[in-house]
């Protein structure tokens, strides 16, 4: 969050002191004005509470109260209700006892362009800025105006969106136009991580929220999220002519950096099936008719693999975000079950198998992990949503089968994924109540810190002067990355696969893609509406 030093002198026979790290000054108070520099102030904040005192026969319906604002302090402080400058109204909620009537004004921001009873030539001002404004108090002809306030506009609530292909949205490509935000990663707002972001930016009016979606389909929670990925173009090429994905990590970091961000507030990351080759089991027990039984050396090997690396990969992750980020919170995936039938049984023994030495091991390896790691939240539920939707449930199921990716997406990437139905119903809702809870936490946060703050500066007795140097002095935030180093406190956890893809099997596999060209009969979800949407708006 950039903070700059503030001092405001309110009208009183001894002026007091009063901080806000975003307020700059104020003018002292006509009495009318109760409440009127209470600036918007943390992550996202767009919002200020105003109260005014009805005088008379005014009321909250007969007396309307409006913000003139903008950039241009000489402009503002000369600004009518008539003028050219951006403003909007008021809606007076409450009056108490003593008829002071309170509301609550918006500035408007990328996510709410006129947030407010009414807005005239309304204008969004980015983050960083300086921002004048002032308040007229108007019943018919007459007008009472406050004290100019100036403040600096604080940063957006950042939320990143990064992991693999349950995070990118591979299996949901949008239904018209292209299928991908980004082809190579075959990553969509179709997530449900991407839909829950849409909803919480459409409930929290009075934030605004700048979101990073990097998530990559293939990606580790080592090679992806920490180090770059080599990702392929199409379907078996060689290791050394594949593309190179940058860091996810390092993607968000830039993304801060670019825009001027200081704080990532909210992560949300699905990681750790690709870490130990749950690509290759899709390859050769979904994709190929090859069998995944219980109690083979391969079953076995997948349950160790699974128990020694994820505990450290969750833990190295947990010190990149430690050492390279200020942030809030960091919301990890539960993958979801693909493996049952409309009354939640086993679609057969393989099914069985896989559930039994991959999503139970792998959940429990993250959830337990997590659970000791400061700032790390499990998203569960995943495998609960999904228990009677699964590969297996042709009248209404949340995964694409070998067919349905072929029709959906025209390769075989999406096979064992949610489709749009999926995304919908299992991510978005898990999400969305996490997303509420954080937004929540760091509200309540920045208004412990303004309390704070305003309390301890009301209690200081210094003259103004003195007292903006030892503020600015306090309130220098120390950077915890720069543009240019290198992530740090990553060391890569060496995971050899125990098999290789061979030139017998891709030919099975191409002949299985063309049985099922030939026979299949997809079921579609069209029936849920894409999402689009900038991941990255100012």
């Amino acid at each position: 969050m950039k903070r700059r030093m503030t001092i405001a002198m309110l009208c009183c026979a001894t002026p007091l002191l009063t901080l806000s790290p975003l307020l700059v000054y104020a003018q002292p108070a006509q009495s009318e004005f109760v409440s009127y520099d209470n600036s918007p102030f943390g992550p996202g904040d767009r919002s200020m509470k105003v109260s005014v005192q009805l005088i008379g026969s005014e009321t909250n319906s007969n007396t309307e109260v409006w913000v003139i604002y903008g950039e241009d302090r000489t402009t503002i402080a000369a600004a009518t209700l008539s003028g050219p400058a951006p403003r909007g109204r008021i809606q007076l909620d409450t009056v108490n006892s003593e008829g002071v009537a309170s509301g609550t004004f918006i500035f408007p921001h990328s996510d709410h362009e006129r947030p407010n009873l009414t807005d005239t030539n309304a204008v969004k001002i980015s983050s960083g800025r300086t921002v004048h404004y002032k308040l007229i108090k108007k019943r018919g002809s007459q007008l009472s105006t406050s004290p100019l306030v100036t403040f600096t506009m604080p940063d957006k609530l950042t939320i990143a969106n990064l992991g693999d292909s349950y995070a990118s949205g591979e299996g949901a490509p949008y239904e018209h136009g292209v299928d991908w935000d980004n082809d190579l990663c075959h990553r969509s707002s179709n997530s449900g991580q991407a839909r829950a972001v849409k909803t919480i930016k459409r409930e929290f009016r009075e934030i605004a929220i700048a979101f990073k979606n990097v998530a990559c389909s293939g990606a580790k929670v080592n090679e992806g999220i920490m180090l770059s990925q080599k990702k392929p173009t199409w379907f078996g090429e060689p290791e050394d002519l594949q593309r190179v994905v940058k860091p996810q990590l390092a993607a968000v970091r830039d993304w801060m950096g670019e825009n001027g961000y200081a704080e990532l507030n909210i992560a949300m990351v699905s990681g750790g099936g690709n870490d130990v080759n749950f690509g290759y089991f899709v390859e050769k027990y979904f994709v190929q008719p090859w069998e995944f039984r219980a109690d083979t050396p391969e079953y076995n090997n997948l349950i160790s693999t699974i128990n020694y690396n994820v505990p450290q990969l969750y833990r190295n992750l947990h010190n990149a975000f430690e050492e390279n980020f200020t942030y809030d919170r960091v919301l990890v995936s539960e993958y979801p079950d693909p493996t049952r039938d409309a009354q939640g049984q086993f679609c057969d023994a393989e099914h069985r198998a896989v559930h039994s030495a991959f999503l139970v091991p792998l959940n429990n390896a993250i959830q337990n992990t997590i659970a000791d790691l400061p700032k790390f939240s499990y998203v569960g539920g995943a495998m609960a949503e999904s228990r009677r939707n699964g590969l297996c449930n042709r009248d209404r199921p949340f995964f694409n089968n070998l067919g349905d990716s072929l029709w959906e997406q025209a390769d075989v990437y999406g096979i064992v994924h949610p489709n749009r139905r999926g995304h919908q119903e299992i991510f978005k809702p898990l999400y969305e109540v996490q997303l509420r809870d954080a937004v929540r936490d760091i509200q309540r946060k920045w208004a412990i810190i303004k309390a704070k703050e305003a309390a301890r500066d009301a209690a200081r007795d210094a003259r103004a002067a003195a007292a903006m140097e030892q503020l600015k002095a306090r309130t220098q935030i120390a950077q915890g990355w720069r543009l240019g180093q290198p992530l740090k406190g990553i060391k890569p956890v060496r995971i050899e696969a125990p098999f290789a893809f061979s030139a017998a099997d891709k030919q099975a596999t191409n002949k299985a893609i063309a049985s099922a060209k030939a026979a299949h009969n997809p079921v579609q979800s069209s029936d849920v509406p894409d999402n689009r949407m900038p991941d990255d708006n100012q």
